[in-house]
Formats: structure tokens, sequence, C-alpha cells
């Protein structure tokens, strides 16, 4: 087969895998996109900023009060040693 006869034969390719094939050529570079992404978040928080947009720290449960006290276990060596193994 010559070679002028396989390209037509790949350009003449239908069906969902050629169509596959013509949607992910026309996709952008990996990187391309996540500069793009980069940027917009960039643009974005500025928006954000100016508007006067503020992430706020209130959480659904209320901080322990003195009378309340939170007990923390250490990591018991057994349970560390099934992790690294």
């Amino acid at each position: 087969m010559s070679e002028a006869a396989a390209a037509q034969e790949v350009e003449g390719s239908g069906g969902f895998l050629g169509w596959i094939e013509r949607v992910g050529n026309k996709v952008p570079h990996p990187a391309m996109i996540f500069l793009g992404l980069i940027v917009g978040v960039i643009v974005l928080s500025a928006i954000m900023s100016w508007a006067g947009v503020s992430v706020t720290t209130d959480v659904a449960e209320p901080e322990p009060t003195a009378d309340e006290t939170a007990t923390v276990k250490p990591a018991a060596l057994s349970g560390i040693a099934v992790l690294i193994i």
C-alpha cells in the first residue's frame, strides 16, 4: 500500500473512533490547558477580591468550651506498622 492510499484511508475513517481521533487532534497540549486554568483562577481571584468576597472560618460544630475537652490519642505503634507494611 502506498503512502497516499494509507493517508486517504486514515482521513476516510469514520465512526466513533474517527470522531475521537478528530476531536483529540484539536485539543491543546495539557500544559497549555493547565496554564490557562492558572490564569483563570488568578483573574477570578482578583475579581472576587475587588468585589469584597471573602472566606469565613465558621464551622458546623462550635469549638469546645472550657468544660468540654477534646481527647487525642497517640497513634499506636502496631497501627503505624500496618500502614508501613
